[in-house]
């Protein structure tokens, strides 16, 4: 006798129907509450968002500072093109397409036709009054209104980060962009963390990227450099959180705050990805670019060995060079100073183990003390929840007791009594050196 089919095509449907209702809570609740709430609220949440055809043009500008994950936004947003696309956004800034960027590039110049229009805005208060009433400018921004979707996100062009810009230049920006919903976005890292990141990127510059030569300098000197920031202060005798020449977001947010215009401060050490933060936390109308952020499995770290062994043999083969061990004649300075760095890491050889000249307890104390200054002037809530101080300190300590990333590698420790550079690398592979401390 046949078995009957359609009882069994009715439970097949009733359990496919379970089980997509079932995927779908299950996802539902995972996109909208991943994460560990601590005393400040870090709820994974996709915001809800309807667009309004009434509702002024939305500019959001990112600008760093630098080494503040800045690269990655850039990246990752490019990246996220069609998702924008769905909540009505287009990348505009570094690493986007040549089409987009170039069209944001000179925005937010102060020019005769800024000027101009600014001029023509406070002379007409009628509310009807637009910004692109005035030729010039909206000559400018024709290819800006031009484009579907009308809303921009922009990174990094321009650069307002070696520049602080004052309140009387945000009064006359807010006035021009009066027809855009303006938002400045900016970055908080932890100073000590952030100074050393500065150091690495004028260091790889200098000293180990490919335009390198043996005529090159050696790299910055990191006890100086460090000894040298962490007394830096103003006029005033407060302190002065810049790195070099990058300036830091309580500098950078000065004029915004005078002028009164929004900006929003993420956290680079919060538990969510940066790109996550922008997009789900900062800009509250991407609710598909949120979602795809935490699609994302980008670990996050904020130390990087291998960035530490590149400055360290770059000085090592400079001095090395310098004492005779090196034939210039042969080789490039960047092929030794990858040669170097393939060597330490097939001999599992890392900065921490090499001979090293570090800061006195007494700078590192004061270097954290002000890191910690920073960081409660910038993001007091943050800084008093379970994330902040205790947190703070600690990787402080880690990076300067375990990593050694404060120190220096002392190659005349290494260089001493060497004929040869395979002798000098063969030393290196000794990990039981003392470590010595600045006078």
């Amino acid at each position: 006798m046949r078995t009957p089919k359609r009882p069994i095509l009715i439970i097949l449907l009733l359990f496919a129907i379970a089980y997509t209702y079932g995927y779908w809570r299950f996802s539902r609740a995972y996109v909208q509450t991943i994460g560990i709430s601590r005393s400040i609220d870090y709820t994974y949440r996709v915001p809800s968002f309807e667009w309004d055809d009434n509702i002024d043009p939305y500019m959001i500008m990112h600008i760093g500072p630098s080494k503040t994950g800045t690269t990655t936004i850039q990246k990752n947003s490019r990246d996220f093109t069609d998702a924008l696309a769905l909540d009505g956004y287009i990348y505009g800034g570094s690493s986007a397409g040549k089409k987009y960027r170039d069209i944001t590039a000179e925005i937010f110049e102060i020019d005769n036709c800024m000027k101009q229009t600014i001029s023509y805005l406070r002379n007409h208060t009628n509310p009807a009054t637009k910004a692109v009433d005035v030729p010039c400018w909206a000559s400018r921004m024709s290819d800006l209104m031009k484009i579907q979707p009308r809303n921009f996100v922009v990174s990094g062009v321009p650069d307002f980060t070696k520049t602080v810009h004052s309140k009387s230049y945000y009064d006359e920006v807010k006035v021009a962009f009066k027809d855009w919903n303006l938002l400045f976005v900016v970055t908080y890292r932890r100073y000590a963390e952030w100074l050393l990141s500065v150091l690495k990127e004028k260091s790889a510059n200098r000293c180990v990227t490919k335009g390198v030569t043996w005529e090159s300098n050696r790299c910055k000197n990191k006890l100086d450099f460090l000894e040298y920031h962490t007394y830096l202060k103003d006029k005033q005798g407060k302190n002065k959180f810049q790195g070099a020449n990058y300036h830091n977001i309580d500098e950078i947010t000065v004029g915004m705050q005078a002028a009164n215009v929004p900006f929003k401060i993420m956290n680079f050490h919060d538990e969510r990805q940066l790109i996550s933060s922008l997009y789900c936390d900062i800009i509250l109308n991407t609710p598909k670019t949120c979602l795809h952020s935490l699609t994302l499995n980008n670990e996050k770290s904020t130390h990087n060995s291998r960035d530490v062994i590149s400055e360290t043999c770059a000085n090592l083969v400079y001095d090395a060079e310098k004492a005779g061990l090196i034939n210039s004649k042969t080789q490039t300075r960047k092929e030794a100073n990858e040669k170097c760095e393939s060597f330490m890491e097939a001999n599992n050889v890392t900065h921490a183990d090499l001979p090293l000249l570090c800061p006195t307890r007494s700078i590192l104390e004061d270097l954290l003390e002000k890191s910690l200054a920073f960081e409660q002037k910038m993001v007091p809530d943050f800084f008093a929840s379970d994330l902040g101080e205790a947190e703070h300190i600690k990787s402080f300590w880690l990076m300067a007791n375990e990593r050694r990333e404060f120190c220096d590698v002392e190659t005349e420790r290494l260089l001493e009594g060497e004929s040869s550079w395979n002798g000098v690398l063969k030393k290196a592979t000794f990990k039981n050196w003392t470590v010595s401390h600045v006078s």
